[in-house]
């Protein structure tokens, strides 16, 4: 899991967290809302993530396992992206 909290870090433009970051606790908060958001998509868009950003498939190797194109890979991770930076931005503002 914590392979894909990196990645879906990285996947919203997130700096990577590095040992040396001063403030662990901030990091923490960090990656349980990260792993909070990501258990809030759809389960299309979870399984697609898991295998771009954690397996590091390309959208043509997800597709054949997932069974579809890669466009609609391609189309899963771009909304997979845009709902976790829309979920970023209202809790952000509360």
């Amino acid at each position: 899991m914590k392979l894909l909290l990196l990645g879906a870090s990285l996947l919203l433009g997130a700096p990577a967290c590095t040992q040396d970051d001063a403030d662990h606790t901030d990091t923490k908060e960090r990656l349980d809302w990260l792993q909070e958001a990501y258990l809030r998509l759809p389960a299309d868009l979870r399984e697609t993530v898991l295998l771009v950003v954690a397996e590091d498939m390309t959208h043509a190797e997800a597709g054949a396992v997932l069974d579809c194109a890669p466009g609609t890979i391609a189309w899963r991770m771009s909304a997979a992206r845009k709902q976790l930076k829309t979920d970023l931005e209202r809790d952000h503002d509360e």
